[in-house]
């Protein structure tokens, strides 16, 4: 199975280890049951840009800005 890189490195950078868990065969998984429901590469790519975009959002934080009342993005260490 083939695998873009943005993928791969977002299924490398977990810290955690436990027996029971284990992304690179649950993406496997994910990505054959697509297959098997008939999902072209074209739209597993297409869900996994969406989630991609999600996850990063998840790692942007936002603080108040008092001066125009707008906020403004911080970006968070190592990242």
């Amino acid at each position: 199975m083939y695998l873009p890189d943005f993928i791969l490195q977002f299924l490398k950078q977990g810290s955690l280890y436990d027996i029971q868990l284990d992304d690179v065969r649950d993406f496997g998984v994910t990505d054959n049951s697509m297959t098997l429901m008939g999902m072209e590469p074209g739209e597993k790519m297409a869900i996994y840009t969406i989630i991609a975009g999600v996850l990063h959002l998840g790692n942007i934080g936002f603080e108040d800005n008092h001066d125009d009342m707008k906020g403004r993005m911080i970006k968070r260490d190592g990242n």
